[in-house]
């Protein structure tokens, strides 16, 4: 199953149009349209996003697997926190010498608010795991 037929599912199990689900992560309808029909991904801000709004990991969005969140909103399987974000970091770090602008962009979801929590951290981290998957595919 691709992100686009998660994103759509996810998106009809609440009973949302295309369009509500874009004004709840402030995507337009259009993009919302081209990630479900598969001719765009969403970005990574827009992931963390749509990962949280739905109640599940970024790993579920993107391949499927992963834990959902629990009702109090937590990752069920998240690790100690001070580990994750280490964890996190030297990642980043890795990944930002083969993508110039990755720290720049975690940098950016700090601001906006969406890296405030050890489950948001985790979902940072399920992303760059498969930035680097896809890298070394390439």
């Amino acid at each position: 199953m691709t992100i686009g037929k998660r994103i759509r599912d996810l998106r009809r199990d609440r009973g949302w149009s295309q369009e509500e689900l874009g004004k709840r992560i402030g995507a337009i309808r259009s993009h919302v349209s081209k990630w479900e029909n598969g001719r765009i991904d969403p970005s990574a801000t827009n992931l963390v996003r749509l990962s949280k709004i739905f109640g599940v990991s970024v790993s579920y969005l993107c391949e499927g697997i992963g834990a959902s969140r629990s009702s109090d909103g937590r990752i069920e399987s998240v690790n100690d926190f001070s580990e994750t974000v280490l964890e996190l970091a030297a990642e980043l770090n890795e990944a930002d010498k083969k993508h110039p602008g990755m720290a720049l962009g975690f940098l950016l979801l700090l601001r906006e608010g969406l890296l405030d929590t050890p489950e948001d951290a985790q979902d940072l981290l399920s992303l760059l795991e498969i930035y680097q998957r896809r890298a070394r595919k390439e």
